[in-house]
């Protein structure tokens, strides 16, 4: 006997937003606007991955910010476990570089607002970098309205008419999908 599932069903097993990583990225065959909004958040991440994101860093020696007494490494052994945790993870960490693919789609993607948007309309291109942006830092648009003086609803119409212009836009140039 076949078994019949419910909607509810279906829907539980296989949703794109509850997706843990082992699904393949749905690319759609033509620009849409939530998937160039989604290249745009990607190019910021990526642009803050790359090792001057922060503006230069400037030696300002050749010596050593500080340098260890053999009386500091005694007191240190005398310090609790957490600190002594926290400083060898702050010590640990590592700086992941993005690929040349990546940087490549961000230096498309991120001059996009301006190529499509800046000349016509400029408040939406100013809107879809700054939503970009901060959704890219995993703000939400409650946050993002709170900081552009909008309501909610108006953030998510200009974004959304900005980046359907701009996928308009890359259709009628041709721009492959990425």
């Amino acid at each position: 006997m076949r078994r019949l599932l419910r909607g509810d069903d279906i829907l539980e097993d296989w949703f794109p937003v509850h997706d843990d990583g082992s699904l393949p990225e749905y690319i759609p065959n033509q620009w849409t606007g939530p998937h160039v909004g989604k290249r745009l958040i990607e190019s910021y991440r990526t642009l803050a991955k790359l090792p001057m994101a922060n503006g230069p860093r400037f030696l300002s020696g050749f010596w050593p910010e500080w340098t260890r007494e053999w009386t500091d490494e005694m007191a240190r052994l005398e310090a609790d476990a957490a600190q002594l945790e926290a400083e060898a993870r702050a010590a640990n960490r590592v700086h992941i570089l993005p690929s040349a693919a990546e940087i490549s789609r961000m230096e498309a993607a991120i001059s996009w607002p301006g190529h499509y948007l800046a000349k016509t309309r400029p408040i939406l291109a100013v809107t879809v970098q700054l939503v970009a942006l901060w959704r890219s830092r995993e703000k939400d648009l409650r946050w993002i309205g709170g900081k552009l003086r909008l309501g909610v609803h108006t953030v998510r119409a200009r974004n959304r008419n900005g980046l359907d212009a701009i996928a308009a836009g890359l259709h009628r140039d041709g721009v492959p999908v990425l």
